[in-house]
Order: C-alpha cells, then structure tokens, then sequence
C-alpha cells in the first residue's frame, strides 16, 4: 500500500512538472518556421528561419491574363511571447522601390504656368494626385488624372517665387470597397524646386506598379501559436503545410 501510494505520488509530481513546464516554455523560431496556409483558403504565409515573412496571395480565379503578384506582403517576425507572434512589413522599416522617384524639369508652354505631369507603369489604378506649395493649406491643388497646369500667381502665393517648397502625395480610390487591407495614401516627396529655371515638370515613379500599390501594410500585429503546427491570425487557423 505504501509502494502504492509512493508510485502515485511520484507519477503527480512529475506530471505537476510537466504542466508546469509546458506553462512557461517559449516556443522558439526553429520550432514555428515554416509555411502556413490558411483554411478554406489556398492563401499561404511562410515564416523564414531568418526572421522574415512573406505572405502569398490567394490563387486568383481571374483570366490568366490578369497579372497577379505573387505576394501581398513582407517584413519582419519574431516571437514576443511564449505563444505570441509579432510581424511588421518593411514599408515600417525601410524605403520601398516604389517610393523612388525622378525629376525632370524643361521650359514649356507658357512661363506664367507651372506643369506637372506624374508618369506611372501601365495597368496601376487611378490616383487622386494632391500638390502642396510653400506649407499653405489653401494652396492645395487636387488632380484626378496625372497633369495638373497651375497659373503661378494664382496658385503659388502674392507674387512668384524662384524656389518653391512642393509636396506631393497619391491616393487611392476605395470608394465601393468593403475591406479595403493596402494603402490609401502614398506620401511620394517633399522638396524645394526651383520653378523659375523649369516649369514643366515630370514625375516619374518607374517601380509604382500595380504590386506595390496593392502591397498590404502591417504594424505590429500579432498571431497566436496554438501549437507546434497551427497559428491563429485574422480570425482563421492556419495550419503548417512545409
């Protein structure tokens, strides 16, 4: 009886560690790595071993001459909790392609105007293209195509400057959109231009394409292990695959 009751009390306490143990103990990076897809769906998204993450776009149903990209984002993960992943997209962290841009002024037309002409790759969606001059509020000017000519004393200030401070930003239509997860508004420079010497100027963005204008942005959001082969994230399961 006393063997017994021995027996039973050592199979507790070792059990009682084990418990205890599986409370405190950290998943780790080697152990969730991995691809992932997500149920009822044939969305994946895969956990690189050096701390990056990609996540594919779902397999599109669309003509197959309808472009699709390959992923809708990148970045960064890490475990934060014992059962808690955290990832962040690089547009956070660094300065995406799409940003790059280039000027090229000349003289045209009428000097008492400024032109500005922004110059996309084909197939990217309509941009609202708002420029603002000298920090003034007022002096916002809005296109929903991609030129815009500007009487200078009109729209620059009482008389014309040389140099002018010229912000410019696009944004997307999402009017109609039910959940809309890419950017709305892209922040594309803001600068000093001399607009006596150039008043034609053209805006190129040659890496603006239809991938980074859908490109999703995530900040700190966070997934739930629920074990070595599943994670929750946007109210689904997504279970390991690779």
């Amino acid at each position: 009886m006393t063997r017994l009751i021995t027996c039973f009390l050592l199979l507790f306490i070792l059990f009682s560690i084990g418990c205890s143990k599986n409370l405190t103990y950290p998943y780790t990076q080697k152990e969730i790595f991995g691809v992932y897809k997500k149920s009822n769906s044939s969305q994946r998204v895969e956990l690189l071993m050096n701390g990056e993450y990609v996540l594919y776009n779902p397999k599109s149903k669309q003509s197959p001459l309808f472009v699709q990209c390959d992923y809708a984002s990148k970045g960064k993960w890490s475990i934060v909790e014992r059962n808690l992943i955290q990832i962040t997209s690089e547009n956070y962290y660094l300065e995406q392609a799409g940003y790059k841009y280039s000027i090229e002024g000349e003289r045209k037309y009428s000097d008492d105007s400024l032109y500005i002409v922004l110059k996309l790759p084909d197939n990217v969606p309509p941009l609202k293209m708002t420029l603002n001059f000298n920090h003034q509020a007022g002096k916002s000017v809005t296109s929903l195509n991609n030129f815009i000519a500007l009487p200078k004393l009109k729209d620059y200030s009482n008389k014309i400057r040389e140099t002018n401070f010229i912000s410019l930003a696009l944004e997307a239509d999402v009017s109609g959109e039910n959940i809309y997860r890419s950017r709305v508004t892209f922040k594309i420079f803001e600068k000093y231009i001399n607009t006596n010497d150039s008043n034609y100027l053209t805006v190129v963005l040659p890496n603006f394409d239809n991938c980074f204008y859908e490109f999703e942005p995530i900040a700190n959001e966070l997934l739930y292990i629920k074990n070595n082969n599943q994670i929750y994230w946007k109210g689904e399961i997504w279970s390991r695959i690779d």
